[in-house]
């Protein structure tokens, strides 16, 4: 999608519903969340751009909800961030699923940004 204008210039079809998608400029990967009704389980999976194959696809041992929109990648630490419906930010290792950090929030979170210096 052409930030600029809304217009979308390329579609490619990965053949399952991503939530919370993220890019990731350093490795020109999309980094997202999928829901498996087949195990009743959540993934992180890493999808090619270019020819919709998924990468990398690993499950997360948590059954937490997730808000809808909220999710980030972080290249510094390699994570899959977003917030659970328990208003935790949760860091998934894009590289194995684990848990890797939780912090607990005292307000409801509409979004993420990162800055680095």
């Amino acid at each position: 999608i052409n930030p600029s204008t809304g217009v979308v210039t390329d579609e490619v079809n990965v053949g399952r519903t991503l939530f919370n998608s993220a890019w990731d400029p350093d490795n020109n990967v999309l980094v997202s969340m999928t829901y498996s009704n087949d195990d009743g389980k959540n993934y992180i999976e890493v999808v090619d751009p270019e020819s919709g194959s998924i990468l990398s696809s690993k499950v997360i041992a948590s059954s937490d909800t997730y808000f809808s929109n909220i999710g980030g990648y972080d290249p510094e630490t390699g994570c899959y961030i977003t917030v659970t419906g328990n208003n935790d930010v949760v860091f998934y290792d894009i590289s194995t699923g684990e848990l890797k950090k939780s912090v607990k929030l005292d307000v409801p979170l509409t979004d993420l940004r990162f800055w680095r210096k």
